[in-house]
């Protein structure tokens, strides 16, 4: 399977106007990603994607996110 992502000034573009829509690519994304990995492996995939998702909501700014998750 192959996942083609917008180039960077599209998704710089969404970030700026629609920043919902970049989040909807963003699970979308991450959900073709886990559906495409061989079935042994979607479990412990979408553990790791909800430990991702509750590691950025708990952050107090991107940047704090983006060093909880790189921790992980």
């Amino acid at each position: 399977m192959s996942i083609t992502l917008p180039d960077f000034d599209k998704l710089r573009e969404m970030a700026q106007r629609d920043p919902e829509g970049l989040e909807r690519l963003r699970v979308e994304l991450c959900d073709q990603l886990i559906q495409s990995a061989p079935e042994a492996y979607r479990r412990k995939l979408r553990g790791l994607q909800f430990r991702v998702d509750m590691e950025r909501r708990r952050a107090k700014s991107p940047m704090a996110a983006c060093i909880a998750i790189s921790a992980m």
